[in-house]
């Protein structure tokens, strides 16, 4: 693990991408959602307030997304598996997972964004797992995740999937 990353929040933060997309601006590394003390107009510009996230998950056999909101409420929420794809493997085959991803991917954005009410327009940043797991799995979501973060011009977070499962216990 690496020290650039926050791992005492909800979800592991790369501040040293959000600080390259807002040079500017100083960040609460506890709590990125909040401003720091005496932060005023005059001193600098208030850190943008990060109120909807896009969150993609393919680093293994589902393809996910969420929105979050700053309290970290779910506004929407998609999984597709692909249990049946490997069943008769019995064990996930990395290439299945990833063609599999790339059919399912901008489908299970599409309706997470439907569900919370959203374009992809209204994000203030993306966020997406990018490591470990399946190489070609993680391509695909970090590319559409890039796609966004590029297009919407928002932030790109990276998550690692093992902080998640830990966050999620």
């Amino acid at each position: 693990f690496s020290s650039k990353y926050d791992t005492t929040g909800p979800f592991p933060i790369n501040f040293s991408m959000l600080s390259n997309a807002y040079p500017s601006v100083r960040w609460n590394k506890k709590n990125p959602f909040e401003e720091l003390p005496g932060m005023d107009s005059q001193e600098s510009p208030q850190p943008p307030k990060l109120q909807r996230i896009l969150c993609i998950e393919s680093t293994c056999d589902e393809t996910a997304a969420a929105v979050l909101d700053s309290n970290l409420t779910v506004l929407g929420e998609v999984v597709a598996s692909q249990e049946e794809l490997h069943r008769k493997f019995h064990g996930v085959v990395p290439e299945i997972a990833a063609r599999a991803h790339v059919e399912r991917i901008l489908p299970v954005i599409d309706e997470a964004l439907r569900k919370a009410g959203l374009s992809a327009n209204e994000l203030d940043a993306v966020a997406v797992a990018h490591t470990p797991g399946l190489a070609g799995s993680i391509i695909v979501g970090l590319m559409a995740a890039k796609a966004i973060s590029l297009v919407a011009g928002i932030p790109l977070i990276g998550i690692n999937h093992l902080h998640g499962h830990i966050y999620a216990c």
